[in-house]
């Protein structure tokens, strides 16, 4: 009899540890094993019976393969089967964890912070999207790299004539997968075939941008969009499909929270994840929008107290910003999420854009951070080759001047990249929205003169 592991399972060997990932978690848990585990993973993964791992394991080894069976994470199998992902490499994981694929940059709404590429050019046409049969050979290679979290975003997706199918096709592998929507395109026949799939690996992520039609519809540019988007969270909620409602803060749709609460409790929304306004993409000229990352923090801080004192906690809320373990207080504790799983993203991930080329994050794509012909140079030997994805990484490893003695930067990373280039800085100008880089008196050049309220 030998040992593999369960097809929703990915198990990666990694220089620092062995991380699992079960992708049918509904908060992206992991298992990390240190190194003793490496070894007997390893002899079953090549084929060796089970009798003859533990023959060579300590009772300690022992325990723990027992604990991973009894976790349904290891299964007996009558024939052998490698399920070991990745190579390990100094100081840099195998493969991406997180693979964002960009079905289409087309759009029906006109939203004035969206964050795809402003120089859209040819390449990024319909006729240059990929196609199914390219989304198979890119599905594949991230199995074989042992990625385990796939987001399916845009431009809208839901204008891509296959995307259920890709949608279908991505469901067959072992990826968590979050595919984010304005839900304006989602009509009762594409609720009845998303309901066919597998919704224990799939989070469907709605984005509403105001608490009522006009403040929405302001800033989606579009007439209409608020009930539309209403109307498809309707259709998921009929057919019991998960979804979470994102929630991009900015001046103008947070200033009445009550209102904000009792729209979403009026349809039915208790998932609700309040998003930090990044000045990248076509936003980088709205200032006037912005909130600190103070701001937002005590935005939401009410929001929660509003919600247990008149709601009893009816909302599940979440949030993201940057900067916001130095808010909180709060620093990772395990080697992955403090390295890895944390701000800024840049050594964990990739993007894959409509033609199939690949950037280290969208957001960096406008400036020239794109590798092109990705699936035929392959997943793995961009993200280890690329000169490109080097000098996107190098950016997480610097310690700049401005932020030496500071005890956050290994979380910190130096932050968002493109938003520094975005207001005029370079490759080795601090983010200045750290709290700490303010108190400095250190502004970007594009923030200079500028009335932030």
């Amino acid at each position: 009899m030998y040992l593999t592991c369960r097809e929703d399972i990915v198990i990666r060997n990694e220089h620092f540890v062995i991380l699992i990932f079960d992708v049918r978690t509904p908060d992206s848990e992991y298992y990390i094993l240190n190194k003793d585990m490496v070894k007997p993973l390893l002899m079953a993964s090549k084929g060796f019976e089970e009798h003859k791992i533990l023959n060579r394991c300590s009772r300690r080894e022992s325990s723990i393969l027992d604990y991973l069976k009894n976790e349904g994470i290891l299964v007996n199998s009558s024939k052998p089967k490698p399920f070991i992902r990745g190579i390990p490499r100094k100081n840099m994981l195998s493969a991406p964890y997180l693979v964002t694929i960009n079905p289409t940059f087309r759009c029906n709404l006109k939203c004035w912070f969206c964050f795809r590429p402003k120089n859209e050019s040819n390449q990024f046409k319909i006729e240059n999207e990929l196609t199914i049969e390219d989304y198979y050979k890119l599905f594949t290679q991230l199995k074989e790299s042992g990625v385990f979290l796939l987001e399916i975003m845009g431009g809208e997706p839901f204008l891509k004539d296959d995307l259920l199918d890709i949608l279908k096709l991505a469901n067959k592998f072992p990826f968590r997968i979050t595919i984010s929507t304005n839900g304006t395109l989602i009509d009762s026949l594409i609720s009845k075939e998303l309901e066919k799939l597998d919704f224990k690996k799939i989070l469907f992520s709605v984005s509403i941008l105001g608490y009522s039609k006009s403040i929405h519809d302001n800033i989606t540019g579009i007439k209409g969009s608020y009930e539309k988007t209403i109307s498809g969270i309707n259709e998921l909620q009929k057919c019991n499909i998960p979804f979470i409602l994102n929630y991009i803060v900015v001046r103008d749709n947070i200033d009445d929270k009550f209102r904000l609460l009792a729209s979403f409790r009026k349809y039915h929304i208790s998932r609700l994840n309040f998003l930090f306004f990044h000045e990248v993409g076509w936003g980088k000229s709205k200032r006037s929008e912005y909130l600190s990352p103070y701001e937002f923090r005590s935005a939401v801080e009410d929001i929660k107290k509003l919600n247990t004192e008149k709601y009893d906690n009816y909302f599940k809320i979440t949030y993201r910003a940057p900067f916001q373990w130095r808010i909180d207080k709060k620093i990772p504790d395990d080697y992955f999420a403090k390295h890895y799983y944390s701000r800024c993203m840049l050594r964990g991930r990739m993007d894959i854009l409509p033609d199939g080329s690949a950037s280290p994050c969208l957001d960096l794509a406008e400036y020239g951070y794109i590798e092109k012909d990705a699936i035929d140079k392959g997943i793995e030997n961009i993200w280890v080759n690329s000169k490109i994805f080097k000098k996107a990484r190098k950016r997480t490893e610097l310690i700049l001047e401005q932020c030496k003695g500071c005890d956050t930067i290994e979380i910190c990373k130096n932050q968002c990249l493109a938003y520094v280039l975005g207001k005029g800085g370079n490759f080795y100008s601090p983010d200045d929205r750290c709290p700490r880089i303010s108190e400095i008196g250190f502004t970007l050049p594009g923030n200079k003169n500028v009335d932030s309220n």
